[in-house]
């Protein structure tokens, strides 16, 4: 679809109308009222933002919705007073989180206008442009200076402006159908992160929940015709898209429309929709589709008919329109009323085999005639009936269209004879003789055993020859016995009974399971294990007798390693988990699952599931200070509130050289005096922070003092 014009009727205020779901006064126009429907390497730390003196802290509004093309995550409604926020992603269930996007408010009004325009054309298509410089300058100060704690109510209707505000993001590399992990840290100015939120499971495309649309009004004057339409039922839309065809000729296309909220008399949300591309004395057909900004589409309305007349010119619209089947006369029964007027001449009645194409002229009764059969029709398809009502002053626009099928006629007793079948392994080739009658086809059905309901194979098998022969592919599934049976079709589309059962040996294999998860518990370094989860084939009722779980190491070339039985004994059937507790950090391990079958029988390996154990670093010291006392320096700092810092390691340098190991200090120490500084130059300083292990905090500051 091409992009639409931008209706921000009222600027931020009808945003926030549309928010909160409030509706606008509008008066109808004059003219003819119709009412009857149809029917993604991280980057260097950067510069600490400026301050943004706006808002409260992001407090638990991290969420996701997927949509077209896409997935936009909301770091929250209100705008913390200075904030650089990281985003990582990773794929579901996975320990390894890359960064895909880092945001701050922007500096300067400029970047505020070009992240909303970059927004505005990476997202789906909807009803928004880039509004003029002057609004958004404008609301970029409303942002800046005078914000309350939700400083974004106003625009939170739009996601293109929390992007734009640095407080979402549009995620375009999410590929169609795979599930991700996300999680938003705050990276604060010493260097360390903050977590924020995470949300496990998201995929794309998105959906759009289920709400009905009912177009109730529709009226037209010169070239503007007019859709009125209210949700009956599930949540209000960001978006509407109108679709609109020449009645009776041609499919339905986009239309370039305005659409409003406007007053309601039963307190459901309203809305009136404006087409300004209309032509005299033509009829069209309307639907409307709900959607959101993330190009999610909701169910369209029934289709509303409109016949552009002049005032003062007499239309009739038919009304109780129906057709119903007469089985036993092979034929169809159409019957309507109208209202009864000199000015109706003739009426005509117009049929056609789809919804949305060309209708063809089949008959026309008097004004007064109210029934009309019609005989020329064949059983079990689907017919499209509509009415025009003739007048003096010209044709009316076409009634609803309504559907008809004829019910089958005739009866189907023709069951197939003498059903045989020759069996090659997975392949099943069956052959059977052609009853007596007006058969057309058959349809093939399989069973897993005798007491299983038969199901359909495949499509309908249309053939007229005396003997039939078809071919069919077992299964790869267990099952000691297959069970085919035949079925004719007539002309009528009537189905006979089925044939008479022929049997196939089947096969039992003991399989792996369908599915397996691993996923890394992150306690304490001692206590950190790998979580293993497969399918349940007891419930799944799959034949096992247990299972073996297998472990290799995961190398960084990805040279294959053997792979290493980690369970001494064999779990039993009903289990279907399992905790590697023997993982070493800085390694990403592959595991699988066997399935053991009678006699010790293993099955094939099961889907690989990988988990990297990341490695943990203890925090740093922060705020080092420096401070000559005769001729030492004086080193302090904040000790960081980590239980697994074990001691402190001071290290020295001069500019262009590296640094030096000065001392190794006990974990409650905050100070240090360095009494051989070296003279007339600028000695620098790093403190950090180590565990039993040897790990050493991560990004510590430089600190550097001239010595006299």
């Amino acid at each position: 679809m091409t992009r639409l014009h931008t209706y921000l009727l009222g600027g931020m205020a009808l945003l926030s109308s549309l928010l909160t779901q409030s509706v606008l006064a509008q008066s109808s126009p004059n003219g003819r009222r119709i009412t009857r429907p149809t029917a993604r390497p991280v980057p260097s730390t950067p510069p600490r933002p400026a301050t943004v003196p706006v808002g409260a802290a992001l407090t638990g509004q991290f969420t996701a919705q997927p949509g077209v093309g896409g997935i936009f995550l909301s770091f929250g409604r209100e705008l913390p007073k200075t904030f650089r926020y990281r985003l990582e992603r990773s794929p579901a269930g996975g320990a390894a989180y890359e960064p895909i996007a880092e945001s701050v408010f922007p500096a300067l009004p400029e970047g505020f206008a070009g992240r909303l325009n970059e927004a505005i054309a990476q997202m789906p298509p909807v009803y928004l442009t880039l509004p003029d410089r002057p609004i958004v300058d404008a609301r970029y100060q409303v942002l800046r200076r005078h914000a309350t704690a939700d400083s974004l109510a106003n625009l939170m209707v739009a996601p293109q402006y929390r992007i734009a505000a640095g407080l979402g993001h549009w995620d375009a590399t999410a590929q169609p159908n795979l599930v991700y992990d996300y999680r938003l840290s705050r990276l604060n100015a010493d260097g360390s992160t903050t977590p924020v939120g995470e949300i496990r499971g998201v995929s794309t495309p998105g959906t759009y929940p289920a709400t009905v649309l009912r177009i109730d009004t529709a009226y037209a004057k010169g070239p503007t015709a007019t859709i009125e339409c209210e949700v009956v039922s599930g949540r209000a839309p960001e978006v509407l898209y109108l679709y609109r065809a020449y009645y009776l000729r041609g499919e339905f296309e986009p239309v370039v429309a305005s659409y409003y909220p406007v007053r309601s008399t039963n307190g459901r949300i309203r809305y009136q929709l404006n087409d300004a591309t209309v032509v005299d004395k033509l009829s069209y057909a309307y639907y409307v589709v709900p959607g959101d900004y993330m190009g999610n589409r909701g169910t369209a309305s029934a289709v509303y008919n409109v016949y552009n007349a002049r005032p003062n010119e007499i239309t009739f619209i038919p009304y109780r329109f129906r057709v119903n089947s007469i089985r036993a006369e092979k034929r169809l029964r159409l019957s309507w009323r109208v209202t009864p007027s000199r000015d109706i001449t003739s009426i005509d009645i117009f049929r056609g085999n789809d919804f949305d194409k060309t209708f063809v002229r089949i008959g026309s009764v008097g004004p007064t005639d109210t029934v009309f059969y019609d005989a020329n029709v064949r059983p079990v398809q689907t017919y499209f009936y509509t009415l025009v009502v003739n007048t003096a002053y010209g044709k009316t626009y076409p009634s609803a269209r309504v559907p008809a099928l004829l019910e089958g006629a005739e009866t189907n007793y023709a069951r197939p004879e003498n059903v045989r079948s020759q069996q090659n392994g997975r392949t099943v080739t069956l052959t059977w003789d052609r009853p007596a009658g007006p058969v057309t086809g058959y349809y093939l059905y399989r069973a897993r055993d005798y007491d299983q309901k038969p199901e359909q194979v495949g499509r309908l098998i249309a053939s007229a020859a005396a003997t039939v022969t078809v071919t069919d592919t077992l299964p790869d599934r267990d099952s000691e016995v297959w069970v085919y049976s035949v079925a004719s079709v007539n002309t009528s589309y009537n189905i006979s009974p089925l044939s008479a059962p022929v049997t196939i040996v089947g096969k039992t294999t003991v399989r792996p399971p369908a599915q397996l998860t691993a996923r890394l518990r992150d306690n304490t370094p001692q206590r950190r294990a790998v979580n293993l989860y497969w399918t349940n084939l007891v419930e799944a009722r799959q034949r096992a007798g247990g299972f073996r779980v297998y472990r290799r190491l995961v190398t960084t070339d990805n040279k294959p390693a053997d792979w290493q039985l980690l369970t001494l004994t064999t779990l039993r059937a009903e289990t279907n988990f399992w905790a590697d507790t023997t993982i070493r950090e800085g390694n990403t391990y592959a595991y699988m699952v066997r399935t053991v079958g009678a006699g010790d029988q293993l099955s094939t390996p099961s889907v690989e599931a990988r988990c990297t154990v990341t490695e943990t670093f203890p925090a740093g010291v922060r705020n080092v200070r420096l401070l000559q006392s005769g001729p030492g320096v004086v080193v302090q700092w904040d000790a960081p509130l980590d239980p697994t810092v074990e001691r402190y390691v001071v290290y020295r340098a001069e500019a262009g050289r590296p640094l030096q190991k000065l001392t190794t200090l006990p974990r409650n120490t905050a100070q240090f005096v360095d009494k051989t500084p070296l003279l007339k130059k600028t000695n620098y300083y790093q403190i950090l922070a180590e565990d039993s292990r040897g790990h050493a905090s991560r990004n510590p500051d430089t600190v550097g003092l001239y010595v006299e």
